[in-house]
């Protein structure tokens, strides 16, 4: 019962830290990719 309920915690976590990595990888790569846009020579378009 014991390592049924570690098992469950286990694979939860898991999940957890793989939405939170791919989330935050998100947040980053777009940070990036502004930054470079930004400090291209191409301006942004409004």
């Amino acid at each position: 019962m014991i390592s049924h309920a570690a098992t469950l915690l286990k694979r939860l976590w898991t999940q957890a830290l793989k939405a939170f990595y791919w989330k935050s990888w998100g947040v980053v790569s777009a940070f990036f990719k502004k930054m470079l846009f930004f400090h291209g020579e191409v301006p942004p378009k409004k």
